[in-house]
């Protein structure tokens, strides 16, 4: 028979690490096994987290000052897992160069409307980040036919052979885009600081 304390004692006990390990796996059975429980305890979750707002911030603000570095790592390391299935989904590689390494892969617009397809999310969602943007395409929610993966290098290359990011003209190239006049020389006047020494009149002869 599952119970929520160990042998030692007839009923559960905060201060015994038996006790709380004997229910953690009670309750964990019990989820498992018991949908209904797991619809009442959902429901229960949410609704007091709905009704009241002001604790649940309360408390995870006071969890964030005890162990900041803690969250500050959870979060970075579900981001980069969130990442790592987004590169799997498009077969583990840069489609260009075929370049394996996670750190240098990224997800490219196949059509060039990134800037546009970013705002489009801010206005939606109110907010974007990369995270938000892989998350949707790992759970299906953005269509994987408008993306292609790319290492970083091969994204630029793209970008500049489409034409999205215009080549630096030489120093002839941008002199040959000055408006001409007739009374303006041929190219853009450098500016030149002259000192002149004034004159001294002589002293006057005795």
């Amino acid at each position: 028979m599952a119970t929520t304390y160990c042998d030692k004692h007839r009923r559960f006990l905060a201060g015994c690490d038996d006790c709380r390990r004997f229910k953690r796996e009670y309750l964990a059975r019990k989820w498992k096994e018991d949908p209904k429980y797991r619809e009442y305890s959902g429901f229960r979750g949410a609704h007091y987290r709905k009704a009241n707002p002001d604790k649940f911030l309360i408390y995870n603000r006071s969890n964030y000052a005890k162990n900041p570095h803690f969250f500050q790592e959870s979060s970075r390391l579900g981001r980069w897992n969130v990442k790592l299935q987004l590169i799997q989904i498009f077969g583990g590689r840069c489609m260009k160069c075929g370049i394996i390494d996670p750190r240098l892969l990224t997800l490219h617009h196949k059509n060039g409307d990134g800037a546009a397809h970013r705002k489009q999310i801010l206005r939606s969602k109110g907010s974007y980040s990369t995270y938000t943007l892989y998350n949707s395409v790992v759970k299906g929610l953005e269509s994987k036919k408008r993306y292609e993966l790319l290492c970083y290098n091969c994204q630029q290359l793209v970008e500049y052979e489409t034409g999205r990011i215009k080549m630096h003209l030489s120093r002839e190239q941008v002199n040959s885009l000055w408006i001409k006049k007739k009374d303006e020389p041929k190219e853009i006047p450098a500016v030149v600081t002259t000192t002149t020494t004034p004159t001294i009149a002589p002293p006057p002869s005795p």
